[in-house]
């Protein structure tokens, strides 16, 4: 009977070691990160700053990351080596071009660690999905002829939801004094995005902006 048992006690043991190691597993997982950029109009590099925040994430971060074109735009498609491909890899991050609203879900159970989500300029769908996002990244314009809007914007978004640090607003390359009128005004959390001259080269000297947005 002793000797009968004894392959049963080994794969019950075996199993004990399995499930120990997926336990370990799961816990020294990084938790799952998404980031949602979205624009406050078109024309604002909210692309250019997904490629440049997911390739920061990959190399400097050395982390599992996926670039996600949220809806059908067909600017990450132009970067595919074949056409028509649904996903690719590109120097370290996994792009998705063009993913309906419906098809997130699955991508947000794949193994990465940042999934960096390119909302495209402002709708009501598309802010509705940066409210699921862990980040949520807002790209507007202080320049003379925009701010207005990017005003108004600010202040509808903070009626509506209530909330303003939950978000934080970036805008491009103003200066110090507009920006520090726009928190003082708005309370809300504004940054300056500085230039990036290409987001698939993260340079050091880049580094410490786009670390604040992970």
């Amino acid at each position: 009977m002793d000797k009968g048992k004894t392959p049963f006690v080994s794969r019950d043991l075996e199993r004990k070691e399995e499930i120990t190691i997926r336990i370990k597993s799961i816990k020294a997982a990084k938790p799952r990160i998404i980031i949602g950029i979205l624009g406050q109009e078109p024309g604002l590099g909210v692309t250019h700053l997904s490629i440049s925040l997911a390739n920061y994430a990959a190399k400097w971060l050395n982390a599992r990351t996926a670039l996600v074109e949220w809806e059908v735009r067909n600017s990450l498609a132009a970067l595919s080596p074949k056409e028509g491909e649904e996903a690719f890899d590109l120097k370290g991050v996994t792009y998705f071009p063009s993913i309906p609203a419906k098809e997130l879900g699955l991508i947000y159970s794949m193994d990465f660690e940042y999934i960096i989500l390119d909302l495209g300029s402002d709708s009501q769908k598309a802010r509705e999905e940066l409210m699921r996002c862990n980040g949520k990244l807002i790209v507007g314009s202080l320049c003379p002829w925009r701010k207005a809007r990017y005003y108004d914007y600010i202040k509808r978004l903070q009626e509506h939801t209530g909330i303003s640090d939950m978000f934080t607003f970036l805008a491009l390359f103003e200066d110090k004094i507009e920006i520090k009128r726009c928190c003082r005004t708005y309370k809300a959390q504004v940054q300056s995005i500085p230039f990036i001259a290409n987001p698939f080269h993260i340079k050091k000297e880049e580094t410490d902006f786009l670390h604040t947005l992970i």
